[in-house]
């Protein structure tokens, strides 16, 4: 599992530079690691992370994420269709005003395409004038020209692309919808209208067993591009009778789990979650609905105190959708 350490600190880095972490996350964040590391069930003032979902629509139909028809897989065996809707622009940027003095980063992202939703530009033009760090993970197919200007001119701080092939025939093994030629041709006239270097980018390389012999070409193309290049193992699912898998077999299951303290997920229908695996999930230890009560609220309510005793008590190999996760450390979603 890929934590990005080295990426973080980058991050934080840039939010330094640019102002925008206020000395309240900064409190905030000492606050999370003292509930953490303590085993309290209190929340720190405000989630480190916000993932939002604004539309849970894809362009490039993953194989272990959805169909060819584009039906979402679930884990859950009784879930068939995972249902599809976007995100009321009221509630996205309520969340955010909610949790803007402290939060280390927005992100608008969590089982879709976000630069195929119509109120990505209204979100982080909300988020720029917030002064709240931004980070896009994308496909790289819509990052078009007017989709740069958009997100270099509403000072998005971090671009993730992610590929899994430097040609078609490899990259759409996992990616069956994809187009490489044009995801790096996105990626290079990105970086020429982003002169400045105000938005980091990085080449997101699944590693698979198919496409090991093409990383050498990758990382040439982010040198040429001065683009951070970064290799995580790719999701095997429907993959196991070629690949090996590529995440280490370590037992967390009696662990707490640090992204309850430090993360919230909103889902587009405005269900509020653990994190962002917990959508796949749909019902399953949902904290509370936007629709009905405010994102402070339901990080500061009983719910997500209980879920947090739970883990602490039992681990998380008595939670369905905890059990089987290995994530250590907090990070934003692949």
């Amino acid at each position: 599992m890929n934590k990005y350490i080295f990426l973080r600190v980058n991050i934080l880095l840039l939010l330094l530079k640019k102002r925008k972490i206020k000395l309240l996350a900064v409190s905030n964040l000492i606050n999370f690691y003292f509930n953490f590391l303590f085993k309290l069930k209190s929340s720190p003032k405000s989630p480190l992370l916000l993932n939002v979902e604004l539309w849970n629509e894809c362009n490039e139909a993953c194989l272990f994420c959805r169909s060819n028809d584009g039906v979402i897989h679930s884990p859950d065996e009784n879930i068939k269709n995972i249902p599809k809707g976007k995100a009321d622009l009221n509630l996205v940027l309520k969340s955010i005003q909610d949790f803007h003095k402290r939060l280390l980063l927005f992100i608008p992202y969590i089982n879709g395409e976000p630069l195929i939703s119509p109120i990505l530009p209204n979100v982080l033009k909300y988020c720029k004038n917030m002064n709240v760090g931004t980070l896009v993970a994308t496909n790289g197919i819509s990052l078009d020209i007017n989709k740069s200007i958009m997100l270099i001119e509403n000072d998005l701080d971090f671009l993730k692309v992610h590929i899994s092939g430097m040609t078609n025939e490899v990259h759409r093994i996992q990616h069956r919808t994809g187009d490489i030629d044009k995801i790096l041709r996105n990626i290079k006239n990105f970086q020429k209208l982003n002169k400045k270097r105000s938005t980091m980018v990085m080449l997101d390389y699944i590693l698979y067993n198919h496409n090991n012999h093409q990383i050498i070409e990758a990382k040439n193309f982010c040198k040429e591009n001065d683009v951070i290049f970064n290799l995580r193992p790719g999701n095997n699912k429907f993959l196991e009778a070629t690949e090996s898998t590529n995440i280490p077999n370590v037992d967390v299951s009696k662990k707490p789990c640090d992204w309850i303290w430090g993360t919230l997920a909103i889902d587009w229908n405005g269900a509020v979650l653990p994190c962002c695996d917990h959508v796949l999930w749909p019902g399953q230890n949902e904290y509370g609905n936007l629709n009905k009560i405010s994102a402070n609220d339901i990080w500061h309510g009983n719910k997500i105190k209980d879920f947090r005793d739970s883990i602490i008590n039992r681990g998380r190999g008595a939670n369905m959708v905890c059990k089987d996760c290995k994530k250590e450390g907090i990070y934003f979603k692949s």
